[in-house]
């Protein structure tokens, strides 16, 4: 997954949207990038409506160990920058794994033995109101909806 995107395709996208030339997109890339890192530098938070939200994180000192050596060490206190996107923006971009559920497997389960999501007949918990007409059933299946829906008056 090498699919990177750097400051020319980002300026090369905004010029040709906004039909000027890719080094004023450049430069507009470049002064906003910089207003940004200002602003978090004596706000500590930058909200970007449609983005998200930038903020400064003070990080306290820890112990780990250094990989070469296997000896303990000590990482003095620093300060991160951690990015939080708008939902809208979220949503968009986890738009493709909406269908993905949560599955919660319990400790000891062997994966191996359980059955195969293609094997798994799907089911509805929807009821249907009676009628007095009898309806032929049919062997379709409508997908499970989280929408409510309410009457109004």
């Amino acid at each position: 997954m090498e699919n990177k995107i750097n400051l020319q395709d980002l300026a090369k996208g905004v010029a040709k949207r906004c039909d000027v030339p890719q080094k004023t997109a450049e430069t507009f890339l470049h002064t906003m990038f910089q207003t940004i890192q200002d602003a978090l530098k004596t706000e500590r938070i930058v909200k970007i409506k449609r983005l998200g939200t930038f903020k400064l994180v003070e990080m306290e000192s820890r112990e780990s160990v250094d990989v070469n050596t296997g000896e303990r060490i000590t990482i003095p206190p620093y300060t991160k920058i951690t990015f939080t996107p708008e939902p809208t923006m979220r949503d968009a971009v986890n738009r493709p794994f909406a269908q993905f559920k949560t599955v919660t497997i319990n400790e000891g389960t062997d994966i191996r033995t359980m059955e195969s999501l293609d094997d798994i007949e799907p089911q509805t918990d929807e009821i249907e109101p009676q009628t007095d007409e009898i309806e032929p059933q049919t062997d379709e299946i409508e997908p499970q909806t989280d929408e409510i829906e309410t009457e109004t008056d």
